[in-house]
């Protein structure tokens, strides 16, 4: 018999945790995700807001758009698809590791 390192409940076989405490830190890791790539997508968001506003400052006819506003505006681009990417991947294993009705 071992004790759960978690919670001290024996638990049999070679398991460290007891299977509630599994699923509670699963839970936890899979809504951490989700908080972090929720933040990810709204500053990404931010940073394609400001570089929409800045390129319609410009005056029209000048020389283009300035090098600092692409690589800004590819970085929130980049930013919001990856957040948006790891943000349904969390809410999938969220959702797939949730107890079931015993």
């Amino acid at each position: 018999m071992m004790i759960c390192s978690s919670c001290g409940i024996e638990i049999s076989g070679r398991k460290k945790m007891c299977q509630s405490c599994h699923h509670d830190k699963v839970k936890s890791t899979w809504q951490r995700q989700i908080r972090l790539y929720s933040i990810i997508v709204v500053l990404g968001s931010v940073l394609l807001m400001y570089d929409i506003s800045e390129v319609r400052a410009l005056p029209h006819g000048g020389d283009g758009i300035p090098t600092y506003l692409v690589g800004t505006a590819a970085l929130g681009g980049l930013a919001v698809l990856g957040g948006l990417f790891g943000l349904v991947l969390a809410v999938f294993f969220n959702v797939w590791h949730r107890k079931k009705p015993a």
